[in-house]
């Protein structure tokens, strides 16, 4: 959350220095002003993310996590670490737990392959919800003021788009793994169930 949080408020910054010094005439408002218009923007953002978050929870049930689309593609997890997803997976924050629908921070000791399968479905969720964000995102730009369309909405737009592309890169580096402990898990246990089947 700190990561997210901190580029929110650099990009405030950022946008109202450049609007501040260069912009203010044009825009016909107070350095207060862009400030309230970018925390504006922000909201209306955020209030988007959550129509596609909600939008989300009602088609869970319809989204298949091992369709192709989820399919891990050809050089895509080596791509990933190219780029350093190690580094800022753990980063990214996981609104799951919190909002008490499912905890993808880690994977307890003991998994069940119901567990696994719940884990991959949400990863698939997670992808899906912030893929929709980015098209959804560009709303922003008929919502505000057009005046303000360059200095405020088409910046607040771009960043919102680039903090869905980063969670959307670790579900897809995260769930190979996933499926790969759900198919060893489930192996075991019908081999478990096919044993006791036989020893009763």
């Amino acid at each position: 959350m700190l990561l997210y949080g901190l580029i929110i408020l650099i990009a405030v910054i950022i946008v109202t220095l450049v609007d501040s010094l260069f912009f203010l005439q044009a825009m016909g408002t107070t350095v207060w002003g862009v400030i309230g218009l970018a925390v504006l923007g922000i909201a209306v953002s955020m209030v988007l993310d959550a129509f596609c978050a909600l939008f989300i929870r009602l088609i869970s049930k319809k989204v298949n996590p091992f369709s192709k689309f989820f399919n891990e593609r050809k050089g895509e997890r080596t791509f990933y670490e190219k780029i350093g997803v190690r580094k800022f997976k753990d980063k990214i924050p996981e609104l799951g737990k919190t909002l008490k629908f499912f905890d993808k921070t880690k994977v307890p000791e003991n998994p069940n392959s119901e567990y696994m399968l719940t884990f991959i479905h949400e990863t698939a969720l997670a992808e899906l919800m912030h893929l929709i964000t980015i098209f959804v995102a560009p709303l922003i730009l008929v919502i505000m003021p057009l005046r303000y369309l360059l200095y405020i909405s088409l910046p607040v737009m771009i960043v919102n788009i680039f903090l869905q592309i980063m969670p959307i890169i670790v579900q897809r580096y995260t769930r190979p793994k996933l499926v790969a402990g759900y198919k060893r898990l489930l192996r075991n246990e019908e081999r478990l169930a096919a044993e006791e089947n036989k020893a009763e």
